[in-house]
């Protein structure tokens, strides 16, 4: 699945890329175990030739790279972990997405 986000043309991705860049707060995260959500956490999509996203959890920063595909694909890499996912909702205000790392599924809810 990586090998097919790396192929992916830049100028294939940067047209859905700019729906989601910009800084969005964590609204809730559903997972199993729960997830904590604090005041403050964010996922920061940045607007940069190198994709980079800065994620605040639980009072931790992170900063890795995403990529979003043509087909609302996401993949996020943050200390040589791949998370893959997929957009299931991008309005203006609204960002919901799913992400897996090995057997750990989220349901990610953002807001602007």
């Amino acid at each position: 699945m990586l090998t097919t986000a790396a192929a992916c043309k830049k100028d294939e991705t940067s047209k859905l890329n700019y729906k989601v860049i910009g800084k969005w707060e964590i609204v809730k995260i559903d997972a199993t175990p729960a997830v904590s959500v604090i005041a403050g956490d964010y996922y920061d999509f940045k607007e940069s030739k190198d994709d980079v996203i800065q994620v605040k959890r639980n009072g931790q920063t992170q900063i890795g790279t995403y990529v979003v595909t043509t087909s609302n694909d996401l993949f996020i890499t943050i200390e040589d972990k791949l998370s893959t996912g997929k957009i299931t909702l991008i309005e203006a205000n609204k960002l919901e997405f799913t992400l897996t790392q090995g057997s750990t599924t989220e349901k990610v809810y953002l807001k602007k």
